[in-house]
């Protein structure tokens, strides 16, 4: 997936025209997150599950902590030629496959005896097929639909407040800043609590901050309403993919996490397209009172399936007995 991400990195790099540019888009999307999934389903095959939401807390961290540094350096690059830059990050994806492919060895546990031979196609399918697993993620599916307004809604509504272009770049660095400062300590703390009120708890602050929005915005006011929604995104991140982890079988955790990611990437592509909609035909109160309503739904939603889904980990406990007692 890395060395498929970069040679389209590449492609993009050196394509010229549109049609070109949205075929490498296209391949670049769909090659270059191939390597999340099996991330994902690589920390549950290491890390014991009573640290996993710790261990996903600081994997969120990390990555956050490198896109605060790739912003100065991607401008810089770019003043010298995008195509330059292009260049660079396809060097790099490359140089980290290699890494991977050299250093990490394989992490996936061994077949359980007397089990079925893997059908391809039907792995695929099977997070499909569980209910509580399908119920667990519309929640995740909804918040993910707020929390990618932020990409062309929310700069739209706030330069439409008075805001100018600089001030909307300073609004939003308060997400990068307060993950990369809070994620490591937040993580430790939702460790203690459980993961369905964790879950809440986002859905709640992630409604709260973009309802927030809906109000007449100052650049400390919009600073505000994004910290209040980066706190449910800091919530969500290290328990979510947990869950995933605990519900999926141990030879389809690869397939549980790609199916958890597609919903990410299922609202990327929506989310754009729905919050323009909404917020041209009905404007931004409408727009930002239903994130508000959205949000908290979602936070409901999870504290309502919470029994459901603690029976399914009890009767999972019994089988692998190598699962911790998680709260849930």
């Amino acid at each position: 997936g890395l060395w498929a991400g970069a040679g389209a990195m590449l492609l993009i790099g050196f394509s010229e025209t549109l049609p070109r540019i949205a075929v490498a888009a296209f391949l670049l999307g769909l090659l270059g997150e191939l390597y999340r999934p099996a991330v994902s389903a690589a920390v549950a095959d290491v890390v014991p599950p009573r640290d996993r939401a710790r261990a996903y807390g600081l994997l969120y961290w990390v990555i956050n902590l490198g896109f605060a540094i790739a912003l100065p350096l991607a401008g810089l690059l770019a003043t010298l030629g995008f195509r330059l830059l292009f260049i660079a990050d396809a060097v790099t994806t490359f140089l980290y496959g290699c890494c991977v492919w050299a250093l990490v060895p394989e992490t996936r546990p061994a077949a359980e005896p007397g089990r079925q031979a893997s059908n391809t196609l039907g792995d695929l399918l099977t997070p499909f097929r569980d209910g509580v697993y399908l119920a667990f993620c519309l929640p995740i599916f909804v918040l993910a639909l707020l929390f990618f307004q932020n990409h062309m809604s929310l700069p739209v509504t706030l330069v439409a407040q008075g805001l100018s272009a600089s001030d909307y770049g300073l609004v939003m660095s308060v997400n990068g800043v307060l993950i990369v400062a809070l994620q490591p300590f937040v993580s430790r703390v939702i460790g203690r609590v459980r993961r369905s009120t964790a879950l809440a708890l986002a859905g709640l602050l992630t409604g709260v901050g973009f309802g927030l929005h809906a109000l007449p915005a100052s650049v400390p006011w919009a600073m505000f309403a994004v910290a209040v929604w980066t706190l449910g995104e800091i919530a969500q991140s290290p328990v979510a993919p947990s869950v995933v982890a605990d519900l999926a079988p141990t030879q389809l955790r690869g397939s549980y996490q790609g199916a958890y990611h597609m919903m990410w990437g299922l609202a990327s592509s929506i989310a754009p397209a729905l919050g323009g909609a909404v917020l041209g035909r009905f404007g931004s109160p409408t727009l930002w009172g239903g994130c508000l309503v959205l949000g908290l739904a979602a936070g409901g939603w999870h504290l309502a399936i919470a029994g459901t889904r603690r029976r399914r980990v009890e009767e999972l406990r019994l089988e692998r007995p190598e699962m911790s007692a998680s709260l849930d």
